[in-house]
């Protein structure tokens, strides 16, 4: 028999609450648009932080740690051949963020994308997508990550990482 603690029901009640922010939908669209560059994922970091901006929210502080998370995923994604949050190996989002040693309360999200296009034309995608833009108007998100690989984009949100 699994008996839950006050401190797993926390963790499973903040799980269940990422998984709501995480769109199950990836972008998959191909659209006319600038090449990505090789400030891509700067790029998309200022967009999203100035349309956060734009609706109240406070700015995503960068999370080196994470950003390997969103990095190995994107690569993974091309590696494996496969496109999705949860990975061959039945690992979510979430249990990607764990293993990398990062701890959060609060919400956490990915958003993903598999477009050739620059940063603008990839928010916009998802700003589009009523699961994506749920994670981008998320203003209980403290911090993100960007990973791009061969044209597979990755954005993890947490809010309140610990460490």
């Amino acid at each position: 028999m699994l008996r839950f603690n006050a401190s797993m029901r926390h963790i499973i009640a903040t799980a269940l609450l990422g998984l709501t922010l995480f769109s199950t939908a990836a972008c998959q669209q191909q659209v006319a648009g600038p090449e990505v560059g090789p400030d891509a994922i700067a790029d998309l970091s200022r967009q999203v932080n100035d349309y956060r901006a734009s609706i109240g929210c406070q700015p995503l502080g960068w999370h080196r740690d994470l950003s390997r998370v969103a990095q190995r995923h994107s690569e993974d994604m091309v590696d494996r051949g496969f496109f999705g949050h949860v990975n061959p190996d039945g690992k979510n989002p979430f249990d990607r963020i764990r293993e990398a040693g990062v701890a959060w309360s609060g919400p956490a999200g990915e958003n993903l994308a598999a477009s050739s296009s620059a940063a603008g034309t990839v928010l916009g995608l998802w700003l589009d997508s009523p699961g994506h833009k749920a994670n981008l108007d998320e203003c209980d998100y403290t911090h993100h990550a960007v990973g791009l690989y061969e044209g597979r984009w990755t954005h993890v949100f947490i809010a309140n990482p610990s460490g």
